[in-house]
């Protein structure tokens, strides 16, 4: 392997980079930035339902979001979303637990 690939498909894959840069092999940062990127997948915002003008949102963000559309007679729109756990994201897929990948993030913060 030359480098840090752009992408890591598969556990192996990440067990690999993280273990090349723990010997010093690869680039910290790079790395961290694919541990980083498993954690940040892990929910999605999720259509919860459409608020009049003036309503507030069910809550605060970052848990709830407003998205406003115009519509086609001028008038906008404004959609609630919801933070929501995302089933499908690849560290669920791969079968790690967020304390497994902040535990793989603190050993690269360890010099």
């Amino acid at each position: 392997m030359y480098g840090v690939p752009k992408i890591c498909k598969t556990a192996k894959d990440f067990e690999r980079v993280h273990e090349m840069a723990t010997q010093g092999k690869l680039p910290k940062e790079q790395v961290k930035n694919h541990w980083r990127g498993l954690l940040n997948n892990r929910q999605r915002y999720v259509f919860d339902r459409i608020l009049s003008d003036t309503e507030d949102p069910d809550g605060n963000p970052p848990d709830y979001i407003v998205l406003e559309n115009e519509l086609e007679d001028g008038t906008t729109e404004r959609r609630q979303h919801k933070l929501e756990k995302n089933p499908d994201a690849l560290i669920f897929q791969l079968r790690y637990t967020v304390s497994q990948v902040e535990n793989k993030l603190s050993e690269l913060e360890v010099d």
